[in-house]
């Protein structure tokens, strides 16, 4: 879950990590883009530390984090 998030992508905040054309990453590595973190997790079993959000602007930024953290 990403706070202020709306279903997918979208809301107040930093919302955006690559998870759709809308919503691309700011940068296409695995610390900002969803799509590279899970390709080096399934193919290289290098799974992600984190994840950086940004807004719809990439001036607001917000570190996401994996599930048990």
């Amino acid at each position: 879950m990403v706070p202020g998030m709306t279903h997918c992508q979208g809301g107040d905040g930093p919302t955006a990590f690559g998870q759709s054309l809308p919503a691309p990453a700011l940068r296409p590595d695995r610390s900002h883009d969803i799509r590279a973190a899970l390709e080096q997790w399934v193919e290289r079993a290098i799974a992600p530390d984190s994840l950086m959000a940004h807004d719809t602007n990439g001036t607001a930024t917000r570190l996401l984090y994996p599930v048990g953290r």
